[in-house]
């Protein structure tokens, strides 16, 4: 009931989800919580739903109320979260409970942020409900040529990622500290797959342009995308930062934006230009939902949160502007440009690690991959090896 929802939407919860959840525990004559007889009330109530006796709106009301249950019986709180097309399944009782133990340990260890802490368990999940269809659903029975199995076989149906290796081997190292009584499967997890080499090119300032006199600025969303993007266009800020943008971060007297990287936790101060001052301040003043959230940009409907991602925003702009051809049509192609921008107009790289705000110049090579003008000086001629006549018969 504390939620930020419309009262329309609470009451379709307590009766269409809270209410129907009642009444089957009532009939299977159960008074408290159970995870097994709740995945069996939604096993029915989908099978209602998939036959036509069920509407799709009641079906999502108690999809979204079993897992609301679930959460709270878990952690004690209620969040927004976004129902998935697919219905979440665990991996076999062992394996689940090592990996709650696991997320419990990565999650009280500081250096990992909560979305980090939130992928690392889901690929080892992933894994793990791929192991129980080709080999053991315990722990101790497991073997080298089980992982490797695995592995192989999730590799032939989608690329395991180099992010899934290495939660598969922090997981690992947990199970060796913690559980050494358990078999050892570091020895499999010494291989990485290959990182794909693609190279992105950013918005061009054309591009760019074009974007944003794609974007109706008559209307209330239309005024918070055109913040939203001149602010990534003009700073070159990440996706994540910007939605994660409090007022306290802008600075209105001396003109900056102040803020803590959520990628690196590095300190970020820009200066923010007249015209996307403008534009921040006209979607707040007439467009921005009347709402006590910290938070500049908001959803435009409630619950009036922060919003997820900037990628479907930016990429409909991108698509209607520059056709479906166009790739890499997220945030960070503003991003990818204005840092190719930069070193084209031979900006010192120092500076243009202080503007996007990266720890190291090496962080520069995906630019200067992006631009033909850069990687024309790196180009050398084969001048200086000296090859023989009879060498090239």
């Amino acid at each position: 009931m504390k939620l930020d929802i419309s009262e329309k939407a609470k009451q379709n919860y307590l009766y269409c989800g809270l209410g129907a959840v009642l009444k089957y525990f009532d009939s299977q004559g159960k008074t408290i919580y159970s995870k097994e007889l709740l995945d069996n009330f939604l096993t029915d109530t989908r099978a209602k739903y998939l036959s036509g006796e069920m509407k799709r709106a009641v079906w999502q009301n108690v999809r979204k109320s079993v897992l609301w249950m679930k959460e709270y019986q878990e952690t004690g709180i209620l969040s927004h979260r976004r129902l998935t097309n697919t219905v979440f399944t665990y991996a076999s009782p062992d394996f689940e409970r090592l990996i709650g133990e696991y997320d419990v340990y990565i999650r009280s260890a500081s250096y990992l942020k909560e979305n980090t802490c939130y992928a690392y368990t889901t690929a080892v999940r992933e894994f793990f409900r791929r192991m129980g269809s080709v080999g053991p659903n315990e722990y101790s029975q497991l073997t080298l040529l089980h992982v490797t199995n695995c592995i192989s076989k999730t590799a032939e149906e989608t690329p395991l990622g180099i992010f899934n290796t290495i939660a598969l081997r922090s997981f690992v190292r947990f199970i060796a500290e913690f559980h050494p009584e358990l078999p050892d499967l570091s020895a499999a997890m010494i291989c990485t797959p290959a990182k794909r080499r693609r190279v992105y090119v950013g918005y061009s300032d054309e591009e760019a342009q074009k974007i944003l006199a794609a974007i109706d600025r008559e209307s209330a969303q239309g005024k918070r995308d055109f913040a939203i993007v001149m602010l990534a266009y003009n700073t070159g800020l990440r996706g994540c930062d910007i939605v994660n943008l409090k007022f306290e971060n802008i600075d209105w007297k001396t003109g900056e934006i102040r803020l803590i990287q959520e990628k690196t936790n590095i300190p970020l101060a820009l200066p923010l230009d007249v015209s996307v001052g403008n534009a921040i301040a006209e979607y707040i003043l007439s467009a921005r939902p009347e709402c006590d959230s910290e938070y500049v940009f908001i959803r435009m409907l409630r619950p009036y949160t922060k919003l997820r991602s900037l990628w479907s925003t930016i990429a409909g702009y991108a698509h209607t502007a520059l056709g479906p051809a166009r790739k890499m049509n997220g945030p960070h192609a503003f991003r990818r440009g204005m840092g190719r921008r930069l070193l084209e107009a031979g900006v010192p790289s120092s500076m243009i690690c202080d503007v996007l705000g990266h720890a190291s110049a090496a962080s520069l090579r995906q630019y200067t991959a992006s631009s033909l003008k850069c990687l024309r000086q790196c180009a050398r001629t084969l001048e200086a090896i000296p090859v023989m006549q009879e060498e090239l018969l």
